[in-house]
């Protein structure tokens, strides 16, 4: 019956936590972006091939990770954990040994990882560049894309050795999501009703990060989302054009994009409207993304029913 059907949509609505998984993998593709750079670019330069320095032919910029790794570098005060991205270029050498001696893999991959985390340092005297490397212990050699990870509140899965994506799901009130479903080009409740009732799912979603999603502070997505409320409650209900050219954003737009950059995907919102600059839901950490000894590495299973949890804390030596 039509009643049972909206009593089991209703009591699915209830639940606070849905069971989901992300298939994890590694990238054997590309090992570099295709543009060559000349060697006077400013660029951090990958050598197009060995013999040919990239401080007279140029080469790659952009490197293609296979998969991750989690390091932990010494600290005066306390040791730090840190991701660091394993070359598409390194993985048959590293897989050839991990086959044959492990001893030799580890130490291969010692040394892959103290040339990607090596950092050029420039005598001001003569000019002369050098390699300064870091002193660090590998505590998971192998991470793969998509690895989900508990670190305190923070629940995320690995885009890349520098990107998270929000893995702890948004619940949103019965109300929220009947104006959701609303078509407003059609709607025939009137221009207040419609801003009222869309502030409304602006002030569910803001509650909603503002409580459980601390992993947003990043780029002061948080901060921008608050500031942003009144900016959001100026702009119309549906966006307006000038012919083809936008002129402004939409109250439905802004919404949706707040969705787009909270899910937990590499898709990113554009809230320039409401004076966030940086794409919403670029969880991005450029010199590594960096965890918690407690950290939690989760293992799970293809219906999300089973999972084994490993605790960082413990593998450290």
């Amino acid at each position: 019956m039509k009643s049972d059907l909206i009593h089991q949509i209703k009591r699915v609505y209830g639940f606070k936590y849905m069971l989901i998984s992300q298939e994890t993998y590694t990238n054997s593709g590309a090992m570099f972006d295709q543009t060559i750079y000349p060697a006077k670019s400013n660029k951090k330069l990958i050598q197009t091939k060995q013999g040919r320095p990239t401080n007279i032919y140029g080469g790659y910029s952009g490197n293609k990770d296979a998969y991750m790794a989690i390091i932990r570098i010494p600290g005066k005060k306390e040791d730090k954990l840190r991701v660091v991205g394993i070359p598409v270029r390194s993985l048959s050498k590293l897989e050839r040994l991990k086959k044959t001696d492990n001893a030799a893999y580890l130490s291969e991959l010692h040394r892959v990882i103290a040339e990607r985390t090596a950092r050029e340092k420039t005598n001001r005297k003569t000019g002369e560049k050098t390699k300064v490397y870091i002193d660090f212990d590998i505590v998971v050699p192998k991470v793969m894309y998509r690895q989900l990870i508990i670190d305190g509140d923070l629940k995320y899965t690995l885009g890349s050795s520098t990107y998270q994506y929000n893995a702890r799901q948004l619940v949103l009130s019965e109300k929220s999501m009947k104006i959701l479903n609303t078509d407003f080009s059609k709607d025939s409740f009137s221009v207040d009703e419609q801003n009222e009732q869309l502030m409304f799912v602006y002030d569910d979603i803001l509650d909603k990060v503002n409580r459980y999603l601390p992993l947003y502070d990043k780029n002061k997505f948080r901060k921008g989302l608050n500031e942003g409320r009144d900016k959001f409650k100026e702009l119309p209900v549906l966006p307006i054009y000038n012919g083809s050219s936008k002129k402004s954003d939409g109250k439905v737009d802004i919404i949706n994009n707040m969705l787009i950059g909270l899910h937990c995907d590499p898709s990113m919102g554009n809230l320039k409207s409401l004076g966030i600059k940086s794409p919403f839901g670029m969880l991005q950490t450029p010199n590594g993304i960096t965890m918690n000894k407690d950290s939690e590495l989760i293992y799970q299973s293809p219906t999300g029913l089973f999972e084994r949890r490993i605790r960082l804390s413990k593998l450290i030596k």
